[in-house]
C-alpha cells in the first residue's frame, strides 16, 4: 500500500483561468450544484429564491434554469443527489431539525413527472435521528439504504423501467455506490465489529469476489465509486483508495480540522467533497489539494469541475456564479504549501 499526505494551496493557475474562462450569471437565485449529466451539459441541484426552494436543472451552455420540484418551507434541503439520463434521483430533508427525516423523490426529465419512492419513517411512525441517506441510479434501477428498524437496514432497488422494487440484503449496511462494473455497499457480517464489503455485478445483481486487497473487515464511514476507482473513509482524516483491476490501494493521510474527509465525489483522478468550512478538490494522483471558500458549492464527474459561488449572505438579494471547467487526464494539481 502506498501512503500519500494530504496538503493544500492555492488553485493552480491554468485551473482559476479555465474558470473564469466560462461562467453563468443566475440572478435572484442561490444554486447549489449536487451533481452533473454524464456529458457534462446539465447541472442539477438545490436552488433557493424569493418565491421559494426546491430542484432545478441549468443548462449550462444557454444558462437557462428550469425549477424540477419544489418544497415546502419546512424541508432543510437536498442532502443528495444523482443522475443517469433520464432519471434524477435525491434525497430531500424534510424537518429542519432532524436530520434523520427524509424522503426520496425521483424525477424523468423526458416526462416530467416526479413520484416519492421512499421515506425514513418507520413503521412505528418515529425516525432514526441523523440517519442519512445516498440514493443512486443507473443501470436501471434507483439503490438505497432503507431503515427497516432501529437494528437493521434495507438495500433496496426501485427498477425504473416496471416500477417493481426489491431487497437486495439487510443489516447494518452503508449506502450503496457503483464502482466500476459493480454495485458495492459495506455490511457488518455476524461476528465482526467493523464492516466488510460487499459487491454484485450492477447489471445482472449476481455476487462478486471482493478482491483480497481489501476483502478484510475495516473501518469504511463514506463510499464513492467511479468507472476506474473505489474510494472509502476510515475516519475524519484516513481515506482510501482501491484503482479498479489493480491490487494498488492509496492511502491518503494529514487532514485537518477544515477538511475532514466527507461527502466524497470521485471525478475520474480527482476528488471533491465538503468539508468543514470549504470545498475541496485534490489530485488522487499526488495528494496534494486546493480550497474553494464558502459560500458555494463545487461538483466535478469526470467531463468538468463546476464551482458555484453564492452571494454573501449579507449580500442584498439572491445571485449564484456558475465557473465551468473541463477537466482533462492531463491536468493535476502538483503542489501546495503544507
Amino acid at each position: 500500500m502506498a501512503r500519500l499526505s494530504f496538503c493544500t494551496g492555492p488553485i493552480p493557475t491554468e485551473w482559476s483561468a479555465g474558470l473564469a474562462r466560462r461562467t453563468i450569471n443566475l440572478p435572484g437565485v442561490n444554486f447549489g450544484v449536487n451533481t452533473l449529466s454524464q456529458d457534462g451539459a446539465l447541472a442539477f441541484g438545490y436552488f433557493q429564491s424569493g418565491q421559494g426552494q426546491g430542484v432545478a436543472e441549468v443548462d449550462l451552455g444557454t444558462g437557462r434554469m428550469s425549477v424540477v420540484a419544489t418544497m415546502p418551507g419546512s424541508a432543510s434541503g437536498i442532502s443528495w443527489m444523482s443522475f443517469s439520463d433520464p432519471w434524477l434521483v435525491w434525497a430531500q430533508g424534510d424537518s429542519q431539525y432532524n436530520l434523520g427525516q427524509w424522503s426520496i423523490h425521483l424525477w424523468n426529465r423526458q416526462t416530467r413527472q416526479v413520484i416519492q419512492l421512499a421515506t425514513s419513517q418507520l413503521s412505528d411512525g418515529s425516525y432514526l435521528t441523523g440517519q442519512l441517506v445516498f440514493p443512486i441510479v443507473g443501470h436501471g434501477y434507483v439503490a438505497w439504504s432503507q431503515p427497516a428498524s432501529r437494528q437493521s437496514l434495507d438495500l433496496r432497488l426501485y427498477m425504473v423501467g416496471s416500477g417493481k422494487s426489491l431487497t437486495l440484503d439487510s443489516g447494518r449496511l452503508s449506502s450503496p455506490v457503483f464502482a466500476g462494473r459493480n454495485l458495492v455497499w459495506a455490511k457488518f457480517l455476524n461476528g465482526t465489529s467493523q464492516p466488510s464489503f460487499r459487491m454484485v455485478d450492477a447489471d445482472t445483481l449476481k455476487p462478486v469476489t471482493v478482491p483480497k486487497v481489501i476483502a478484510s473487515p475495516q473501518p469504511i464511514v463514506y463510499l464513492a465509486g467511479s468507472a476506474n476507482y473505489l474510494l472509502w473513509t476510515q475516519d475524519n482524516s484516513d481515506m482510501e483508495v482501491l484503482r479498479l483491476g489493480t491490487d494498488n490501494v492509496t492511502i491518503y493521510s494529514g487532514t485537518d480540522v477544515k477538511h475532514p474527509f466527507q461527502f466524497p465525489v470521485l471525478a475520474d483522478h480527482f476528488v471533491v467533497w465538503f468539508a468543514a468550512d470549504t470545498n475541496t478538490v485534490m489530485d488522487l494522483d499526488t495528494g496534494k489539494a486546493f480550497d474553494v471558500p464558502l459560500p458555494g458549492s463545487v461538483y466535478a464527474n469526470d467531463k468538468e469541475l463546476v464551482v458555484a459561488k453564492i452571494s454573501p449572505p449579507k449580500a442584498a438579494g439572491f445571485a449564484t456564479t456558475l465557473s465551468v471547467l473541463p477537466l482533462t487526464n492531463e491536468m493535476s494539481i502538483s503542489s501546495c504549501s503544507g
